[in-house]
């Protein structure tokens, strides 16, 4: 329990912009997309697999 407590001091109660967006699943994609060649190709290739099958569900709901 006492542990729980200083973690919880440890903790600052307001956060910079940076700070806030550090949390952010997206934030931390595109710092790693920044470093690594592979995961950019695998991003791109990952967006246009998902946009492929929405196109494909948008034409197998038209018909």
């Amino acid at each position: 329990m006492d542990e729980n407590k200083a973690v919880m001091k440890e903790m600052p109660t307001s956060y910079t912009l940076r700070q806030a967006l550090e949390f952010e699943w997206w934030f931390a994609l595109i710092a790693s997309m920044s470093q690594s060649k592979t995961l950019i190709a695998m991003v791109i290739f990952g967006c246009s697999l998902f946009g492929c099958f929405g196109v494909y569900l948008f034409n197998l709901a038209s018909t």
